[in-house]
């Protein structure tokens, strides 16, 4: 066996068998290499790994990729030393019988050996050497590199004095600021209080004179139908801007529509009624005499389960915060927060439950046994922990506030059931 020369391809010299035969035979490929038993593939494959064209029949593929094997080994064997014979003494051709010791080509990447590559050792990259400067060259060079570190020195400094008067511009920018802050506060600060003062002067030239509708609604039913038989609601009309009565019978209403004397209806002298009424007349709230905090059968009261267990514990079975509830917790704030002061009111406005004393310091009082910072208590009313409790009276800045720390949580709606046609169709 012999050992395959470089960047010979592997199984050309399979099946080689030792001959001998006096002289040496012309260089080529080694004998025994039979390339008409490889398939289309391979021969493809070793001429497409050369750059050679893999168009036409077997025929001319098989012999034009003969022919670039004994041109490889033509080549190699001219390169060597020993004429046409290498250093193990293998001879080429592709139909010669040649003796001496053949062994079997080493495998080189599974490809041909390619007569393009030259082999050999690398060239050396070629160094260049530098001419050697003179004194006067040397000390102008010297002289150079001086001025341009200097130069150099002098941008660094100039950017260094750029950089720090930029810190200080930011840094008196930054006080400028905070100062303006401050005094911002502190404006705003003084302007509530004078706000506040202005408030409270305008509150306490007022009073407040309440009137119910429905009350008053009530009081007109018993002067119309002392008996309580013929009328069947009584409701007040903002666009009439007055109360629509519905009798049961058209006659009845006829009857109390007649004008004057019994007589039918008439434009010029319409019929009228007095209708005895009292009104509460109350003083107006002022800030400093006031707390709220929020009701507990709000939508975004943490605790409104609870609020409305109490609710309709009392036989109320409200829903939301109407009339009824407010009424219940109404009637509850007035009892328990008594022992702070004499309490002149009790109303709901904005969603918030307000108690309004008689005097500032029961509010005083009711704050600093309750109010815990910033706007959250500790008291409880009906069991019921108190959220959101604050001095004065509720403004729109509270309104949205609470909202904010309490959300009103959204109940998803309800799908509604497909109609009974709209399923036939589908099932269809």
């Amino acid at each position: 066996m012999f050992q395959q020369p470089p960047g010979y391809a592997p199984g050309f010299a399979q099946g080689q068998d030792n001959q001998q035969k006096s002289g040496p035979p012309p260089p080529g490929a080694p004998n025994g290499i039979n390339v008409d038993s490889f398939n289309d593939d391979t021969i493809k494959e070793h001429l497409k790994s050369r750059g050679l064209s893999t168009d036409g029949a077997r025929p001319q593929l098989v012999q034009r990729l003969k022919d670039e094997v004994n041109k490889a080994w033509t080549q190699y064997y001219a390169k060597s030393q020993t004429g046409g014979f290498n250093q193990f003494g293998a001879p080429g051709g592709f139909n010669q019988n040649f003796g001496g010791n053949y062994q079997q080509p080493r495998k080189v990447g599974g490809k041909f050996p390619n007569p393009n590559q030259a082999g050999g050792p690398k060239k050396k990259r070629r160094t260049r050497t530098k001419p050697k400067l003179t004194e006067e060259e040397r000390l102008k060079r010297e002289e150079r590199l001086k001025i341009e570190g200097i130069e150099i020195e002098k941008r660094r400094e100039a950017k260094r004095l750029r950089k720090e008067e930029h810190k200080r511009r930011e840094t008196e920018a930054k006080e400028r600021k905070r100062l303006k802050k401050i005094a911002a506060a502190e404006k705003q600060k003084m302007m509530e209080v004078e706000q506040r003062k202005l408030k409270e002067k305008r509150q306490r030239s007022e009073v407040f004179v309440y009137f119910d509708m429905k009350t008053f609604g009530d009081q007109l039913v018993k002067k119309l139908d002392p008996r309580g038989r013929h009328i069947l609601s009584c409701q007040y009309d903002l666009s009439q801007k007055g109360f629509r009565v519905r009798f049961s019978e058209p006659e009845h209403a006829e009857r109390c529509s007649k004008g004057a004397k019994n007589k039918t209806f008439d434009s010029m002298n319409p019929r009228t009624v007095e209708v005895p009424n009292e009104l509460v007349i109350l003083p107006s709230p002022i800030e400093s005499h006031c707390v709220f905090f929020l009701d507990p059968c709000n939508p975004g009261h943490p605790h409104k389960d609870q609020s409305f267990a109490w609710v309709h514990s009392q036989g109320v079975d409200s829903k939301s915060s109407d009339t009824r509830a407010l009424n219940l917790w109404k009637e509850t704030a007035m009892q328990k927060y008594a022992e702070f002061g004499s309490i002149a009111n009790v109303y709901r406005e904005r969603g918030f439950i307000v108690v309004q004393f008689n005097a500032a310091e029961s509010a005083s009082a009711m704050l600093n046994d309750l109010w815990v910072e910033p706007h959250d208590c500790t008291g409880k009313i009906n069991e019921v922990p108190i959220v959101y409790m604050k001095a004065g009276t509720p403004k729109k800045r509270d309104r949205q506030d609470c909202d904010t720390k309490y959300p009103k949580i959204k109940v998803p709606k309800k799908k509604k059931a497909p109609k009974a046609a709209e399923t036939m169709k589908v099932e269809n």
